[in-house]
């Protein structure tokens, strides 16, 4: 699952393009724009303000379509609760650059948090005329999840995708934000529309290595369902687009220029959304990570009998020396940079083609991470093994899945049930698994962020599920909830 974009809201902090924190650029003033407000852009996670520009033709839209911009740059690596007051004081900068034109926050992914935690914690929605995002995980990403579980954890550290910005963005630890911010009256204050991706690809991309790692509709880094919330005022759009391509000028400008040109109502008096349906847990996958010991790794997974295909992601820190699979009866697959790019190796009329695809690449799922990936059709039953040789010493992320897996999606709830043991006798008869749960204690730095409002940041516990059949067949669930 290759985080490094996939978590583009998610860019290795150490390539990060320049951007200073607090920093606004000006666009270009158009002819006749002083009746309309000015459009201030907020990027992601792991970003910087150049996003909107250069290949994206997002700032040269808003101008074309005779709107003054200006670009924030925030923290790229630190919570809503940092960003959350540069937004806010860059509000008050953009009403003093263009004095008494209104503001319009226009948020790709994290950026939308962050913005909405300016509203509600910085004093900030009474300055605003709306808010406008692009992806936002409004719950978090189960990316994120995966970055602080114990089988990811040594790699996720590593490659420096543990940081402030993927900790608040746990599914868990952004329950708890919600619970706490949806409750204030500032959260309905600015008109809020929104706007979701289906489109986790192309095969083989960063955005489809993330919406495998997801396991639900996403836009290959945040679910279609996280993109949302009950009390927006409308939706500019779901269309079938990954997460970079939500922000695209070409593509989301014109709803953006449409709902601009719409009377705002007021936040506090709108409908409410059709609730989201209820997240859901993929079952058909098994994880396995950790450090190298001189520079070695070893480890095993079963395989159950009748899977139609085996598909094998494995990241590294750096390229490895070696990285071989070895089925139970001693058949060696090596990964190497060798297949093809483009169409997927299987799909509903090739599943029974015996076929193995190898893909390497510098652009994981964690960021900064070298992510390589085998698929093998019809694969052998019994336990197959991990053998690493790393360049010194590394980390490693193994995620093995089986596409068409015949097992339903484990419910969110039924999951935190099972994590604290609530329905352990209904599922562990004869025909129900054995459950064992790996808890990561996530808690705030030492020197804590500005938490406001209900005081302290919650602590998260990152719940690992490992569910062994009868058997041998085993699979695993990544979730996190507030402690």
């Amino acid at each position: 699952m290759r985080f490094r974009s996939c978590l583009v809201m998610l860019c290795l902090p150490l390539l990060l393009r320049a951007g200073t924190p607090g920093s606004i650029r000006y666009g270009a003033v158009p002819a006749g724009s002083d009746g309309r407000p000015v459009l201030l852009f907020v990027h992601g996670w792991n970003s910087d303000a150049s996003t909107w520009s250069g290949s994206n033709d997002m700032e040269a839209d808003a101008t074309a379509g005779g709107y003054r911009t200006a670009f924030l740059d925030v923290y790229p690596d630190r919570s809503m609760w940092d960003n959350g007051a540069l937004v806010a004081t860059a509000v008050d900068e953009v009403r003093a650059h263009f004095p008494g034109a209104g503001v319009v926050l226009v948020c790709h992914s994290k950026g939308g948090v962050d913005a909405q935690t300016a509203l509600v914690y910085d004093g900030a929605a009474p300055k605003v005329q709306r808010l406008l995002t692009l992806g936002t995980p409004f719950w978090g990403t189960p990316l994120a999840d995966l970055a602080w579980s114990s089988w990811a954890g040594w790699l996720a550290a590593l490659v420096w995708a543990r940081n402030d910005g993927t900790r608040v963005l746990q599914t868990g630890y952004m329950a708890a934000y919600r619970a706490q911010t949806d409750a204030l009256p500032a959260s309905r204050a600015v008109p809020l529309y929104t706007a979701g991706g289906t489109k986790a690809g192309p095969w083989l991309s960063m955005y489809w290595f993330g919406g495998l790692a997801i396991g639900r509709t996403s836009d290959g880094v945040v679910p279609l369902d996280a993109s949302s919330l009950p009390y927006q005022q409308g939706r500019l759009f779901t269309r079938a687009w990954n997460h970079g391509e939500l922000m695209q000028g070409h593509n989301a400008w014109p709803y953006l220029q449409a709902n601009l040109a719409q009377p705002a109502l007021s936040g506090l008096a709108a409908a409410p959304a059709e609730p989201a349906p209820a997240p859901v847990l993929p079952l058909d996958r098994l994880y396995r990570g950790g450090a190298t010991a001189g520079g070695m790794a070893e480890t095993t997974f079963p395989v159950d009998a009748g899977q139609p295909v085996l598909q094998v992601l494995l990241e590294t820190g750096q390229p490895p020396r070696r990285a071989l699979l070895v089925s139970p009866s001693g058949r060696i697959y090596a990964f190497r940079p060798s297949f093809r790019p483009g169409r997927p190796p299987f799909g509903p009329h090739a599943l029974g083609a015996a076929l193995e695809g190898f893909r390497e690449g510098a652009d994981g799922a964690f960021p900064g991470a070298v992510a390589r990936q085998l698929v093998v059709a019809r694969p052998e039953p019994g336990l197959w093994r991990l053998q690493l040789s790393a360049q010194g010493e590394d980390a490693y992320f193994l995620t093995a899945t089986f596409p068409g897996d015949r097992h339903a999606p484990l419910p969110l709830a039924q999951g935190r049930a099972l994590a604290h043991g609530r329905i352990l006798p209904l599922v562990a008869g004869a025909e129900g698994p054995a459950v064992a749960v790996h808890t990561v204690r996530v808690a705030p730095p030492a020197a804590a962020l500005r938490a406001r409002g209900a005081g302290r940041e919650p602590v998260v516990l990152n719940r690992t599920l490992v569910l062994t059949w009868p058997g041998g067949r085993e699979r695993d669930v990544v979730f996190s909830e507030a402690e």
